[in-house]
């Protein structure tokens, strides 16, 4: 399960975070398709899931750097081999066991999953929504743990975003209801910090406090740890504003903001540097320091009118991606509307000409029967004619054999006289 696990894309933080350079992966994936050329089906297989795997990670990380249509193409490419008649036939072999079947599907699962998170961060949740319901649907036909636990989490966060928070609370509450021995997640820190969040939505402050405690990491060089110490210090914070505790407030905002330096932004849970900033602005605010208060305002105003501008550049290309790949699609539909024309011509004609042939057929049969029945006509009537003259010449001879007697009597009958 920890072979399954690992392609989860939440457990690829630690390489993720921070790093833009997606030249290793694109090597990576160069070097996976000279591998899939491989006439050996498990070298096949095996070279196909990891691609899959490495398609996803650098669609979730450019999705979380808001390399929007990285992300869209890196995903695309990722469903185009998977969802592939011939490698979902490959899948299916006997030859191969059920624990590729499983990784197979774990993997496409993984990524729907990831996918939803790029329609979310693009500010088009219902089509996200539906990729995590596509996920949870396909995890739940597999008995796909993981992706479930995933799946659920990710609805939360939509329904929070939709003002929902007690459907939020029915979805994280069932993500962390799998039994924490069926795989490693128990204290997995995103979970518990969108955990942590619901609750906070629900003013259950305490319970939020506790769930942001646990999702911290102690080693705090790593880039997972970081992200993670980011999100949960943030939502710390927020909650000890809310508990009225301003030192421990100031102490966590502080915390998340050194992180969220490094870092710059979460795209995924929509969290960057201004978050870190406006958090701060909100804590001085709250507690009446008014001179501290503004000067996070300002920072946060300039970080945030800077990711703003990043973010109308980056839907600018996403929607040039989308935009290239209807026309993509509208051409090959088109392409494929002309050649079931063409096929549908040859075919008419084929029929037209086969019907054509018959008829000529029809036809010189038929004429070769009317001089067949000309003949037999011009044929009868000489038979005719000779039957007639035949009976004239008979009747002719028994007339004259008549006459003939008729003569011998009578010049017998004159003799004896």
């Amino acid at each position: 399960m920890k072979a399954i696990l690992a392609i989860g894309i939440l457990c690829t933080i630690q390489n993720l975070c921070v790093s833009q350079d997606f030249t290793t992966w694109d090597q990576q994936i160069d070097s996976l398709k000279i591998r899939l050329k491989n006439p050996t089906d498990t070298v096949k297989a095996d070279a196909l899931l990891e691609l899959g795997r490495v398609f996803t990670n650098k669609g979730w990380s450019c999705t979380n750097s808001g390399q929007f249509a990285d992300a869209y193409d890196a995903f695309t490419s990722g469903f185009d081999l998977l969802e592939d008649s011939g490698t979902a036939q490959l899948f299916r072999k006997k030859e191969l066991n059920g624990n590729w079947k499983k990784k197979y599907w774990s993997t496409l699962t993984n990524m729907y999953f990831n996918y939803g998170h790029l329609m979310g961060a693009t500010e088009n949740m219902p089509e996200g929504k539906r990729y995590y319901q596509r996920t949870y649907a396909l995890a739940k036909t597999h008995d796909d743990v993981l992706n479930m636990a995933y799946s659920k989490s990710a609805m939360a966060l939509a329904y929070l975003e939709q003002d929902m928070p007690d459907s939020a609370q029915t979805a994280i509450d069932e993500a962390m209801s799998y039994p924490p021995e069926l795989y490693d997640y128990s204290n997995y820190s995103t979970l518990l910090y969108i955990q942590g969040t619901v609750k906070h939505a629900r003013s259950e402050f305490q319970s939020a406090r506790t769930s942001f405690i646990k999702g911290l990491i102690p080693d705090r060089e790593t880039d997972g740890a970081l992200f993670h110490m980011a999100i949960n210090s943030l939502g710390i914070s927020k909650t000890y504003q809310s508990l009225n505790m301003p030192d421990s407030s100031y102490f966590f905002g502080l915390q998340a903001l050194i992180a969220l330096k490094k870092i710059k932004e979460i795209k995924m849970l929509k969290i960057d540097l201004a978050s870190g900033y406006e958090n701060l602005y909100q804590h001085f605010n709250t507690f009446g320091e008014r001179d501290s208060a503004f000067k996070y305002l300002k920072l946060a105003s300039t970080e945030r009118n800077y990711f703003s501008q990043k973010t109308i550049r980056n839907m600018a290309l996403f929607q040039e991606a989308l935009l290239k790949k209807q026309l993509d699609i509208k051409e090959l539909e088109k392409e494929t509307i002309q050649a079931q024309g063409r096929t549908r011509t040859y075919y008419l004609a084929s029929v037209i000409g086969f019907f054509l042939i018959l008829a000529i057929a029809l036809y010189m049969g038929f004429r070769q029967k009317q001089k067949a029945n000309a003949v037999l006509a011009k044929q009868k009537d000489e038979v005719q004619s000779a039957l007639s003259q035949l009976k004239s010449t008979q009747t002719q001879l028994v007339q004259q054999e008549k006459l003939a007697s008729l003569g011998a009597l009578t010049a017998g009958i004159a003799h004896e006289i």
